[in-house]
Protein backbone atom coordinates (compact mmCIF):
# COMPACT_ATOMS: atom_id res chain seq x y z
CA UNK A 1 0.00 0.00 0.00
CA UNK A 2 2.95 2.70 0.36
CA UNK A 3 4.78 1.59 -2.15
CA UNK A 4 1.33 2.25 -4.11
CA UNK A 5 1.22 5.78 -2.73
CA UNK A 6 4.56 6.56 -3.65
CA UNK A 7 4.09 5.51 -7.01
CA UNK A 8 1.00 7.22 -7.45
CA UNK A 9 2.76 10.24 -5.96
CA UNK A 10 5.45 10.37 -7.86
CA UNK A 11 3.17 9.61 -11.36
CA UNK A 12 1.57 12.83 -10.35
CA UNK A 13 4.62 15.10 -10.52
CA UNK A 14 5.90 13.39 -13.46
CA UNK A 15 2.66 14.03 -15.35
CA UNK A 16 1.16 17.50 -14.05
CA UNK A 17 4.49 19.27 -12.76
CA UNK A 18 6.01 20.77 -14.90
CA UNK A 19 9.39 20.54 -13.27
CA UNK A 20 9.48 17.12 -14.02
CA UNK A 21 8.10 17.37 -17.48
CA UNK A 22 10.06 15.36 -20.20
CA UNK A 23 11.15 18.36 -22.85
CA UNK A 24 11.12 16.07 -26.35
CA UNK A 25 7.37 14.94 -25.15
CA UNK A 26 6.48 17.68 -24.59
CA UNK A 27 7.82 19.74 -27.95
CA UNK A 28 6.49 16.62 -29.74
CA UNK A 29 3.05 16.90 -28.38
CA UNK A 30 2.34 20.64 -28.76
CA UNK A 31 3.81 20.51 -32.40
CA UNK A 32 0.55 17.84 -32.82
CA UNK A 33 -1.23 21.37 -33.70
CA UNK A 34 1.04 21.79 -36.80
CA UNK A 35 1.21 18.31 -38.04
CA UNK A 36 -2.79 16.62 -37.64
CA UNK A 37 -5.93 17.65 -37.96
CA UNK A 38 -7.75 18.26 -34.74
CA UNK A 39 -10.23 15.00 -35.48
CA UNK A 40 -7.18 13.11 -36.57
CA UNK A 41 -6.75 10.27 -33.82
CA UNK A 42 -3.21 10.22 -31.95
CA UNK A 43 -2.00 6.34 -31.76
CA UNK A 44 1.05 5.85 -29.39
CA UNK A 45 3.07 2.47 -29.34
CA UNK A 46 4.46 3.43 -25.83
CA UNK A 47 2.85 3.81 -22.17
CA UNK A 48 5.16 6.90 -21.33
CA UNK A 49 4.66 8.83 -24.49
CA UNK A 50 0.77 7.99 -23.82
CA UNK A 51 0.39 9.50 -20.64
CA UNK A 52 2.45 12.87 -21.51
CA UNK A 53 0.72 13.68 -24.76
CA UNK A 54 -2.65 12.81 -22.71
CA UNK A 55 -1.36 15.52 -20.41
CA UNK A 56 0.33 17.85 -23.03
CA UNK A 57 -2.68 17.67 -26.17
CA UNK A 58 -5.69 17.03 -24.29
CA UNK A 59 -7.67 18.05 -26.97
CA UNK A 60 -6.53 15.30 -28.92
CA UNK A 61 -8.15 11.61 -28.69
CA UNK A 62 -5.21 9.20 -28.12
CA UNK A 63 -4.96 5.56 -28.03
CA UNK A 64 -2.08 3.28 -26.82
CA UNK A 65 -1.65 0.33 -29.48
CA UNK A 66 -1.96 -2.79 -27.32
CA UNK A 67 0.33 -5.78 -27.25
CA UNK A 68 3.53 -3.71 -25.13
CA UNK A 69 5.57 -7.06 -23.37
CA UNK A 70 6.68 -4.98 -20.63
CA UNK A 71 3.61 -1.85 -19.91
CA UNK A 72 5.28 0.36 -16.93
CA UNK A 73 1.64 -0.34 -15.39
CA UNK A 74 -1.04 -2.45 -15.68
CA UNK A 75 -3.54 -1.46 -18.70
CA UNK A 76 -6.30 -0.45 -16.60
CA UNK A 77 -4.40 2.29 -14.83
CA UNK A 78 -3.99 3.83 -18.61
CA UNK A 79 -8.25 4.20 -19.11
CA UNK A 80 -8.39 5.06 -15.65
CA UNK A 81 -6.29 8.22 -17.10
CA UNK A 82 -9.35 8.62 -20.17
CA UNK A 83 -7.58 6.90 -22.65
CA UNK A 84 -8.33 3.84 -24.75
CA UNK A 85 -6.41 0.63 -25.57
CA UNK A 86 -7.10 -0.28 -29.30
CA UNK A 87 -5.56 -3.21 -31.31
CA UNK A 88 -4.18 -2.14 -34.32
CA UNK A 89 -6.23 -3.97 -36.36
CA UNK A 90 -9.07 -2.17 -35.47
CA UNK A 91 -7.97 1.03 -36.50
CA UNK A 92 -9.87 2.42 -39.65
CA UNK A 93 -9.57 6.16 -39.57
CA UNK A 94 -8.56 7.84 -42.84
CA UNK A 95 -5.60 9.76 -41.19
CA UNK A 96 -4.25 9.00 -38.27
CA UNK A 97 -0.59 9.82 -35.97
CA UNK A 98 1.47 7.55 -34.96
CA UNK A 99 3.93 8.37 -32.21
CA UNK A 100 6.51 6.08 -31.44
CA UNK A 101 8.57 7.08 -28.43
CA UNK A 102 11.75 4.20 -28.16
CA UNK A 103 12.23 4.41 -24.47
CA UNK A 104 11.44 0.68 -23.62
CA UNK A 105 10.27 -2.37 -25.44
CA UNK A 106 12.16 -1.07 -28.67
CA UNK A 107 11.46 -4.12 -30.47
CA UNK A 108 7.66 -3.95 -30.18
CA UNK A 109 7.43 -0.57 -30.90
CA UNK A 110 9.68 -1.20 -34.41
CA UNK A 111 7.02 -4.20 -35.01
CA UNK A 112 3.71 -1.86 -34.43
CA UNK A 113 5.37 1.15 -36.86
CA UNK A 114 6.63 -1.35 -39.37
CA UNK A 115 2.92 -2.48 -39.35
CA UNK A 116 1.40 0.40 -40.17
CA UNK A 117 3.46 1.14 -42.71
CA UNK A 118 2.76 -2.05 -44.75
CA UNK A 119 -1.35 -0.79 -43.83
CA UNK A 120 -1.51 2.38 -44.32
CA UNK A 121 0.20 5.02 -46.63
CA UNK A 122 3.19 7.19 -44.49
CA UNK A 123 3.08 11.12 -45.72
CA UNK A 124 5.00 12.74 -42.87
CA UNK A 125 7.39 11.77 -40.29
CA UNK A 126 9.06 14.29 -37.87
CA UNK A 127 11.74 13.37 -35.23
CA UNK A 128 11.92 15.11 -32.20
CA UNK A 129 14.96 14.53 -29.98
CA UNK A 130 13.68 10.62 -30.14
CA UNK A 131 10.12 11.40 -29.83
CA UNK A 132 8.94 10.59 -33.71
CA UNK A 133 5.50 11.85 -34.81
CA UNK A 134 4.23 9.60 -38.01
CA UNK A 135 1.63 10.97 -39.98
CA UNK A 136 -0.40 8.17 -42.02
CA UNK A 137 -3.47 8.17 -44.39
CA UNK A 138 -5.32 5.01 -45.47
CA UNK A 139 -4.24 3.97 -48.65
CA UNK A 140 -7.78 4.84 -50.01
CA UNK A 141 -9.01 7.57 -52.81
CA UNK A 142 -6.54 10.18 -51.62
CA UNK A 143 -3.12 7.71 -51.55
CA UNK A 144 -2.73 9.40 -54.88
CA UNK A 145 -2.50 12.95 -53.32
CA UNK A 146 1.18 14.33 -53.47
CA UNK A 147 2.33 15.74 -50.26
CA UNK A 148 2.18 18.87 -51.23
CA UNK A 149 -1.45 18.48 -51.87
CA UNK A 150 -2.41 17.47 -48.41
CA UNK A 151 -0.39 20.17 -46.69
CA UNK A 152 -2.31 22.40 -49.03
CA UNK A 153 -5.39 21.31 -47.57
CA UNK A 154 -4.27 21.09 -44.27
CA UNK A 155 -3.63 24.72 -44.96
CA UNK A 156 -7.51 25.49 -46.04
CA UNK A 157 -8.55 23.50 -43.71
CA UNK A 158 -6.53 25.76 -40.82
CA UNK A 159 -7.92 28.61 -42.37
CA UNK A 160 -11.54 27.83 -42.52
CA UNK A 161 -11.60 26.70 -38.91
CA UNK A 162 -9.53 30.49 -37.88
CA UNK A 163 -12.22 31.82 -39.77
CA UNK A 164 -15.24 30.41 -38.29
CA UNK A 165 -13.84 31.64 -34.70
Amino acid sequence: MLLGAFAVGGLHNWCFDPSFSKHPFRFAAHSLRDFVEHDEPILHTSDAAFLLFMRYAPQYEHYLVAGDPTPHMPMETYRLFGGEIVDRGEVTASQLCLVVALEHSVEFQEEVADWFDQHFHLVDARNFDGVILRLYESDGPRADQTNAERQQEREESQQHQQAEQ
